[in-house]
Parts: structure tokens; C-alpha cells; sequence
């Protein structure tokens, strides 16, 4: 099957499945997973994993994450900082602890392997959450925003656990684990100020521009 074709039995089958899911008074996001479960290798084996599906999949969430971004309340994130980060971390020390603790006891993994599996499973998809809230009309309320933060502040706290677990883990000779901490810490704060000054003046340029495209683009 050309890309092409791929293209075209993904867009097609996930737009009828998310309308019956939005019939059955269900997210569309429910509809869309399970036909990627059902045309994947998983059952009917029609799309495979190969490059341009990475690509175009990442490309997606790429769009929606931004897309949320330009509609979230950064005021609303920021007024429930505090729930939101509690929420976050029960959210990793829960499930890394049980995951460890399976499959260290129960199935007789090594400490390393349980500790990534722990970590790996307390990851949270914030694309889900987030088109889910939208679909709901919750973004931009209490819930939505602590949800959210949790959500983004959960897996902020993975990829920084992940980071020193393989420093301390690992077989290869790693930066020290403050100097990689640090990098992660700026990178998002750079994100952050990107988000916060730099993307609201593209923005209102795009907005001036007499082409069809310029909402698109913005």
C-alpha cells in the first residue's frame, strides 16, 4: 500500500469512527484508537509502523499540542500550580511503585528493568487528555487546568526520572546527572518564554497577511 493510500484509509476510518463515538456520547479520540488497533499489525495488519506513519502520527500531535496551547489559559495553569503538582507527583510515585513492585516480586525482573518499567507506565499521554478536555469543553476550567498541569508536570518529572535512572543505570559513560537536569530545566523554560512572548507576535503578524492561508499557518 503507497503512503498516499495509507494516508487516505487512516483519515477516512478515523473520521467515521470518531462520528460514531461522538454519537455514542463518547470522546472521538475512542473511535480513532480503536480503528489504529484494528487496521495495525495488532488485528487486520493494513498499516504498518514505517517511516512516513511516524512522521505524519508526530506531525499530529505536534499540531494538536499547539493547537491547545492557543487555547489554554497559562493564568488558569498557573493559578493551580500547586494541585496540579501534587496530582503529578502522586502520579508518578503510585504507579512507578506498583509497577516495581510487580515485576520485581511477582515476575522476577531485575531492579533496573522494574524501575524503567515503573517509570515508563507512569507517563501520562497529554495529547489524549488535552483533545478529550476539548472535546468536552473543560480546558479552560479548574479541572481542566489541573488536569492539564498534572498531565504536562507528570511527564516533565519522567523525563527527568528516565534521564537519571539511565545516567545511573547505564553501561556507556553519561554527562553528570546536574549537568543533564539543567539542560532539561532550561530547554523548558525556554519553551516556555517562546510560548509566552515570541509565538503571540508571530501570530498577530500571521492575522495581518492577506492570504487564505494565514489562519492555517497561524
Amino acid at each position: 500500500m503507497t503512503y498516499l493510500a495509507e494516508l487516505f484509509v487512516i483519515l477516512l476510518l478515523t473520521k467515521i469512527a470518531a462520528h460514531y463515538s461522538v454519537k455514542l456520547k463518547m470522546p472521538s479520540v475512542i473511535g480513532e484508537l480503536l480503528v489504529g488497533i484494528i487496521i495495525g499489525p495488532a488485528m487486520l495488519n493494513w498499516i504498518h509502523p514505517t517511516t512516513f506513519i511516524n512522521y505524519f502520527s508526530e506531525l499530529g500531535v505536534i499540531v494538536l499540542m499547539f493547537i491547545a496551547g492557543l487555547e489554554g489559559d497559562l493564568k488558569l495553569l498557573i493559578k493551580y500550580w500547586a494541585p496540579a503538582l501534587t496530582v503529578a507527583t502522586l502520579g508518578v510515585i503510585v504507579p512507578t511503585g506498583t509497577a516495581f513492585l510487580l515485576c520485581h516480586n511477582l515476575f522476577n525482573f531485575s531492579v533496573k528493568a522494574s524501575v524503567f518499567m515503573g517509570l515508563v507506565l507512569s507517563a501520562t499521554s497529554v495529547s489524549i487528555t488535552i483533545q478529550v478536555l476539548k472535546e468536552m469543553h473543560r480546558l479552560n476550567t479548574r479541572a481542566g487546568a489541573i488536569i492539564c498541569g498534572a498531565a504536562v508536570a507528570d511527564d516533565i518529572i519522567c523525563v527527568i526520572l528516565l534521564g537519571i535512572t539511565s545516567s545511573i543505570y547505564g553501561t556507556s559513560q553519561h554527562e553528570s546527572i546536574w549537568s543533564m537536569v539543567l539542560k532539561m530545566f532550561l530547554f523548558f523554560v525556554i519553551v516556555l518564554l517562546i510560548g509566552k512572548f515570541i509565538v503571540p507576535k508571530f501570530l498577530s503578524i500571521f492575522q495581518d497577511l492577506n492570504a487564505t492561508e494565514s489562519d492555517t499557518a497561524g
